[in-house]
Protein backbone atom coordinates (compact mmCIF):
# COMPACT_ATOMS: atom_id res chain seq x y z
CA UNK A 1 0.00 0.00 0.00
CA UNK A 2 1.09 3.35 -0.80
CA UNK A 3 1.22 6.00 1.78
CA UNK A 4 -0.80 9.52 1.10
CA UNK A 5 -0.61 11.26 -1.00
CA UNK A 6 -1.22 9.16 -4.01
CA UNK A 7 -0.01 10.34 -7.52
CA UNK A 8 -3.18 11.86 -8.67
CA UNK A 9 -3.04 13.83 -5.59
CA UNK A 10 0.44 14.65 -5.91
CA UNK A 11 0.41 15.90 -9.44
CA UNK A 12 -2.86 18.10 -8.59
CA UNK A 13 -1.20 19.34 -5.97
CA UNK A 14 1.54 20.80 -8.83
CA UNK A 15 -0.36 21.51 -10.91
CA UNK A 16 -2.82 24.16 -9.11
CA UNK A 17 0.71 25.37 -7.33
CA UNK A 18 2.04 25.74 -11.16
CA UNK A 19 -0.53 27.76 -12.22
CA UNK A 20 -1.73 29.60 -8.79
CA UNK A 21 2.03 30.79 -7.62
CA UNK A 22 3.71 30.76 -10.64
CA UNK A 23 2.22 31.25 -14.17
CA UNK A 24 1.19 34.83 -12.43
CA UNK A 25 4.61 35.84 -11.85
CA UNK A 26 6.34 34.44 -14.63
CA UNK A 27 7.28 36.83 -17.54
CA UNK A 28 4.90 36.67 -21.23
CA UNK A 29 7.51 34.45 -22.93
CA UNK A 30 7.37 31.56 -20.56
CA UNK A 31 3.21 31.10 -19.83
CA UNK A 32 3.10 29.05 -22.93
CA UNK A 33 5.37 26.85 -21.16
CA UNK A 34 3.87 26.84 -18.47
CA UNK A 35 0.37 26.08 -19.57
CA UNK A 36 1.65 23.01 -21.53
CA UNK A 37 3.55 21.90 -18.54
CA UNK A 38 0.11 22.06 -16.84
CA UNK A 39 -2.02 20.52 -19.66
CA UNK A 40 0.83 17.34 -19.35
CA UNK A 41 0.15 17.50 -15.75
CA UNK A 42 -3.96 16.79 -16.70
CA UNK A 43 -3.39 14.35 -19.26
CA UNK A 44 -1.37 12.47 -16.69
CA UNK A 45 -3.89 12.31 -14.23
CA UNK A 46 -6.21 11.50 -16.53
CA UNK A 47 -4.02 8.39 -17.55
CA UNK A 48 -3.55 7.55 -14.36
CA UNK A 49 -7.69 7.53 -13.65
CA UNK A 50 -8.19 5.75 -16.67
CA UNK A 51 -5.28 3.00 -15.52
CA UNK A 52 -4.76 -0.01 -17.61
CA UNK A 53 -8.37 -0.56 -18.56
CA UNK A 54 -8.65 0.91 -21.86
CA UNK A 55 -5.42 -0.78 -23.43
CA UNK A 56 -6.40 -4.28 -22.51
CA UNK A 57 -9.70 -3.49 -23.75
CA UNK A 58 -8.08 -2.39 -27.24
CA UNK A 59 -6.31 -5.38 -26.89
CA UNK A 60 -9.30 -7.37 -26.61
CA UNK A 61 -10.78 -6.28 -29.50
CA UNK A 62 -7.90 -6.84 -31.74
CA UNK A 63 -7.39 -9.99 -30.55
CA UNK A 64 -11.17 -11.01 -31.58
CA UNK A 65 -10.30 -9.50 -34.75
CA UNK A 66 -7.14 -11.45 -35.19
CA UNK A 67 -7.43 -14.85 -33.21
CA UNK A 68 -4.01 -16.02 -31.84
CA UNK A 69 -3.74 -19.22 -30.46
CA UNK A 70 -2.57 -18.79 -26.14
CA UNK A 71 -3.68 -15.61 -26.64
CA UNK A 72 -3.57 -14.11 -22.67
CA UNK A 73 -5.37 -11.80 -20.62
CA UNK A 74 -2.78 -10.29 -18.56
CA UNK A 75 -0.81 -6.86 -19.14
CA UNK A 76 2.60 -6.91 -19.77
CA UNK A 77 5.82 -6.00 -21.79
CA UNK A 78 4.86 -8.99 -23.92
CA UNK A 79 1.56 -7.36 -24.31
CA UNK A 80 2.10 -4.01 -25.06
CA UNK A 81 4.49 -5.55 -28.02
CA UNK A 82 1.55 -7.81 -28.71
CA UNK A 83 -0.81 -4.34 -28.70
CA UNK A 84 2.03 -2.63 -31.04
CA UNK A 85 1.90 -5.69 -33.37
CA UNK A 86 -1.85 -5.78 -33.83
CA UNK A 87 -2.25 -1.96 -34.25
CA UNK A 88 0.25 -2.16 -36.94
CA UNK A 89 -1.33 -5.48 -38.47
CA UNK A 90 -4.74 -3.33 -38.28
CA UNK A 91 -3.25 -0.36 -39.96
CA UNK A 92 -1.44 -2.52 -42.82
CA UNK A 93 -5.04 -4.08 -43.67
CA UNK A 94 -6.67 -0.75 -43.70
CA UNK A 95 -4.22 0.28 -46.19
CA UNK A 96 -4.67 -1.89 -48.05
CA UNK A 97 -8.76 -1.80 -47.79
CA UNK A 98 -9.58 -5.26 -46.15
CA UNK A 99 -12.45 -3.57 -44.74
CA UNK A 100 -13.79 -2.12 -47.25
CA UNK A 101 -16.38 -4.37 -47.72
CA UNK A 102 -19.68 -3.16 -45.73
CA UNK A 103 -20.57 -6.34 -43.20
CA UNK A 104 -19.49 -7.18 -39.75
CA UNK A 105 -15.98 -7.10 -39.97
CA UNK A 106 -16.40 -3.50 -41.12
CA UNK A 107 -18.58 -2.68 -38.42
CA UNK A 108 -16.42 -4.40 -36.25
CA UNK A 109 -13.11 -2.27 -37.24
CA UNK A 110 -15.70 1.20 -37.28
CA UNK A 111 -16.20 0.08 -33.78
CA UNK A 112 -12.76 -0.12 -32.58
CA UNK A 113 -11.37 2.18 -33.99
CA UNK A 114 -14.22 4.83 -33.12
CA UNK A 115 -12.99 3.22 -28.84
CA UNK A 116 -9.58 3.87 -29.46
CA UNK A 117 -10.00 8.05 -30.80
CA UNK A 118 -12.51 8.15 -27.96
CA UNK A 119 -10.46 6.66 -25.10
CA UNK A 120 -7.60 9.06 -26.53
CA UNK A 121 -9.68 12.06 -26.80
CA UNK A 122 -10.88 11.32 -22.98
CA UNK A 123 -7.01 11.37 -21.72
CA UNK A 124 -5.86 14.02 -23.73
CA UNK A 125 -8.48 16.75 -25.09
CA UNK A 126 -11.44 15.60 -23.09
CA UNK A 127 -13.30 19.10 -23.80
CA UNK A 128 -13.72 18.04 -27.13
CA UNK A 129 -15.86 14.95 -25.95
CA UNK A 130 -17.38 17.84 -23.23
CA UNK A 131 -15.92 15.74 -20.29
CA UNK A 132 -14.81 17.49 -17.34
CA UNK A 133 -11.03 17.79 -17.17
CA UNK A 134 -8.51 17.79 -13.94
Amino acid sequence: MRDAPDADNLLGTARDSLLANILPVVAPAQRREILMIANAIAIARRSLAAGEAPLLAELAALRALYPQPGGGETRSLATDAELAALNARLVRDIRRGAFDAPGCVRSTVEALLREAVVHKLRENRPKLLGAETH
